[in-house]
């Protein structure tokens, strides 16, 4: 059995970043006056980041042996998020706020860190689903496509199916901001919808109808409506781990509580027999 000792790996390789001897990379990142240059090894690049790999190819700034990379577009605290996850593995956004961590997540797309933008995802998901609702609108008109289909693409989400695809309609016309602005309310619509569900359907659509060929697209069913008007999922999950005390507090996907709204409490001739009845003499329960 192959014993891994990756803590260590992983430190080691973080401190190649204050190494002054053997990088051959420089990174500048930031606009003057809040501008730093980050020192860089090519062949980690290579390794880590297929982005790095086709910049390094396609590079042709040398100056005393060393490669030039621009990244002027990113902040100086935002990339040295990035580097020390190309170097070390190790991510850190617990005090961080969602604003934010949505901006590292589009960083991460356009390096192609795919498990990186995964874990990101999953933290605004679970953890600041109720910003996401808020800027759902906004922001997300930012997100590359490729970015918005791997999250609509999740049965998580925590909001309307509805509202969800208003909102992607709502980014398709931002993308397209010179279209006639009558086809606005009109087929444009269908056309941006189908234009997304292309990307996840389509071709294996038309492998079946051309060849045959069995489909092996999954089709996702709708994303279940709330039990309730005041309590989220996410609410549901801390509900639950105060329940069972626990110390690492349950997320939406492992609660292992189905919670099912058995009354509202705004009915005429609300009672405490009627409750209790209505209830089918139940213990605890949520009341809200």
């Amino acid at each position: 059995m192959a014993v891994k000792f990756f803590e260590n790996l992983s430190n080691n390789y973080l401190e190649l970043l204050d190494d002054k001897e053997d990088f051959n990379i420089v990174i500048n990142v930031g606009e003057s006056p809040n501008a730093k240059v980050f020192q860089a090894h090519s062949a980690i690049l290579r390794c880590r980041s297929l982005y790095f790999r086709n910049e390094l190819v396609n590079n042709s700034k040398i100056k005393n042996d060393l490669k030039t990379i621009d990244s002027k577009n990113i902040s100086i605290q935002k990339f040295e998020i990035i580097i020390k996850y190309i170097y070390g593995g190790i991510v850190v956004i617990e005090k961080i706020d969602a604003s934010f961590i949505f901006d590292l997540m589009l960083i991460a797309y356009e390096f192609l860190f795919e498990e990186l933008v995964k874990h990101l995802e999953t933290h605004l998901i679970e953890k600041e689903a109720h910003w996401l609702r808020l800027n759902f609108t906004q922001d997300f008109n930012s997100l590359q496509e490729s970015a918005l289909i791997s999250l609509i693409s999740r049965d998580d989400l925590q909001m309307e199916e509805v509202k969800i695809w208003n909102h992607v309609i709502e980014w398709g016309i931002a993308q397209n901001p010179g279209l006639p602005l009558i086809l606005k309310n009109g087929h444009l619509k269908i056309f941006l919808l189908l234009r997304l569900l292309y990307k996840i359907l389509w071709k294996d659509i038309t492998k079946k109808f051309m060849t045959n060929q069995p489909i092996t697209s999954t089709v996702l069913p709708p994303r279940a409506e709330s039990f309730s008007n005041v309590i989220n999922d996410k609410y549901a999950a801390e509900i639950a781990s105060l329940v069972d005390r626990k110390a690492n507090p349950y997320s939406i996907r492992d609660n292992p509580y189905e919670f099912k709204l058995l009354l509202r409490g705004t009915r005429d001739g609300f009672t405490k027999d009627k409750f209790w009845n209505l209830c089918d003499k139940q213990t605890h329960l949520v009341i809200q």
